[in-house]
């Protein structure tokens, strides 16, 4: 039986000695008094048994290497081309410690990263893989702490999450973007898409979008050949989805058409507006009068508001009246625009209402009213021909459809006739200033 000399031996008593080896303490005590011989072993460190004298006892001082175990994940699941970190903690930050999977020494590597952070000891196995699973040690000063990495397959976890909020029949107008969505279980899980079997990459009629968990690809402006099976790939799973594309002309473009206004008079020098709505925001539409394509000028205003459109016809003549269409994608609605001359149309209206004879007192305010057809009607005030503006003598008011012309403060020579005139049409009030104390109205229609 032999020590290793080492500087750790020591004697501690003539009763026994105290030799220590790494945490190994060991006594020996002997019974007689030793030979030359084996003093001369003792001085070099050597202690030769003998079935007469020895009697040693051993014990071993343990020293904790790793603490906080109770805290530390030893069983791992895992899934194929994650990450796994193993953890612990030693009792001291100057310990340094081994790692081995399934009994063999693990050194940093593409595979394994091994970390040491103050009192923290750490394997990351990147990217596992099945053959990654097995039976991991961190071992230190003859102690050891065991972990279990079990991998599992893809094939066997679900990839794609959520899969009941999947919209997979989908139907698509032409020339309309469709997009198809789904939600994977992992961040870093890559799909792969296909249409009819065929594998789709990011292109002009393809855009494939990742963002976070979600997935999508989005078929822009699609046209009938696009319509088909489309599925979504990952770890030989998929999920599917059916497009089915129609046709413009078999979908309706106007919508809310029983609400339109497709017969519209009015009269000469007003604006008039042809309205509808379409099904889709984005639908463009095209606008002719008498089968001419109409362009935004002076005289039209072309207008898109959501889901609105609107064709505006300026300041109307006799010549604009006629049919107008509003076309898209082979779908179409006919307005018709009468204009009427203002001769032939009735300007003032409840002329059997106004007064006609007036008495006033010179300096009084005269006040000459009327009502006209139409409350955008725009009239003009004469006396003796000239046209009124207004001034200090004369106020000229105009609220709703009621026109009024106030002469202020009236004197001799504010008697006299006076018209109210629009689109042709005209009423007539006579004024008469007798010496300042009456002035009389008289009404007269042409």
């Amino acid at each position: 039986m032999g020590w290793d000399h080492s500087p750790d031996i020591e004697v501690t008593s003539s009763l026994g000695r105290r030799r220590t080896v790494g945490s190994l303490v060991v006594f020996s005590q002997m019974f007689h008094d030793p030979t030359r011989e084996e003093e001369e072993e003792e001085a070099l460190g050597f202690l030769v048994p003998t079935k007469r004298r020895l009697r040693c006892a051993f014990y071993k001082e343990v020293q904790e290497m790793f603490v906080n175990k109770e805290k530390v994940q030893k069983d791992f699941k895992a899934m194929a081309s994650e990450d796994v970190s193993l953890s612990c903690e030693v009792a001291q930050a100057k310990t340094e410690v081994k790692w081995f999977k399934d009994g063999k020494l693990i050194t940093s590597s593409k595979k394994f990263k091994v970390e040491t952070e103050g009192r923290s000891r750490r394997l990351i196995v990147q990217q596992v893989e099945k053959k990654d699973g097995g039976e991991y040690t961190c071992e230190a000063g003859g102690q050891k702490l065991t972990f279990k990495v079990t991998v599992a397959d893809r094939e066997a976890v679900e990839v794609f999450v959520n899969k009941e909020k999947v919209q997979k029949d989908i139907k698509v107008v032409a020339s309309e973007n469709v997009s198809l969505s789904c939600e994977v279980a992992q961040a870093m899980t890559e799909v792969k898409w296909f249409k009819d079997g065929k594998l789709i990459t990011s292109s002009k009629k393809f855009k494939v979008e990742a963002e976070g968990r979600s997935r999508c690809l989005v078929v822009q402006q699609v046209e009938k050949k696009d319509g088909g099976e489309y599925t979504c790939e990952a770890d030989s799973q998929k999920l599917t989805f059916k497009i089915t594309v129609a046709d413009r002309e078999a979908e309706e473009i106007f919508v809310n058409k029983e609400k339109i206004q497709k017969d519209i008079k009015v009269v000469a020098s007003e604006n008039v507006s042809l309205s509808c709505d379409v099904a889709q925001a984005k639908i463009d539409v095209k606008w002719f009068k008498d089968g001419k394509l109409i362009t935004s000028s002076k005289k039209f205003k072309v207008e898109a508001e959501g889901r609105s459109r609107h064709l505006i016809v300026q300041q109307v003549e006799k010549k604009d009246g006629g049919e107008y269409t509003c076309e898209a994608s082979g779908q179409k609605l006919n307005f018709k625009v009468a204009v009427v001359d203002r001769e032939a149309e009735q300007m003032f209206t409840n002329k059997e209402k106004v007064q006609k004879d007036f008495k006033a007192v010179a300096s009084e305010d005269v006040s000459l009213s009327c009502e006209v057809a139409q409350a955008k009607a725009d009239v003009k005030w004469f006396k003796d021909g000239k046209l009124i503006t207004s001034s200090k003598k004369f106020k000229v008011e105009a609220e709703g459809r009621s026109r009024c012309l106030v002469v202020q403060q009236v004197e001799k020579k504010d008697g006299g006739e006076y018209t109210c005139e629009v689109g042709g049409q005209k009423l007539t009030f006579k004024v008469a200033v007798a010496g300042g104390n009456t002035v009389i109205f008289s009404f007269t229609s042409f």
